[in-house]
């Protein structure tokens, strides 16, 4: 039995041990209960948003990396959809595959 498939059985604790070099090394992970919240936001209020971004940055020159806009605006997540917007106006995203859990 790998270590993914303790993952996939719900293994509450998993430790791994192992050598670097000449040095022993290990690793716990213990599975926790934990809540978050999920949220979606409207289509057109990200667009908006990122053309928003275009008009700061291309127009009005602000190349500020700690700008006031960037923050403003919790309501709507500003920080989240301009660091989503694709570079050069946002940042590189790690994107990777739907993952699911269930219990």
């Amino acid at each position: 039995a790998g270590w993914a498939a303790a993952v996939e059985a719900g293994r509450r604790n998993l430790m791994a041990v192992w050598r670097d070099k000449t040095v022993p090394r290990s690793r716990v992970a213990t599975l926790l209960p934990c809540s978050f919240q999920v949220g979606k936001l409207n289509a057109e209020a990200v667009r908006g948003l990122w053309a928003s971004l275009n008009l700061e940055l291309y127009y009005f020159t602000n190349d500020d990396d700690e700008r006031y806009s960037i923050q403003a605006n919790t309501h709507l997540l500003r920080n989240l959809m301009v660091q989503a917007a694709t570079p050069p106006l946002g940042y590189p995203l790690f994107l990777s595959n739907v993952t699911v859990f269930s219990p």
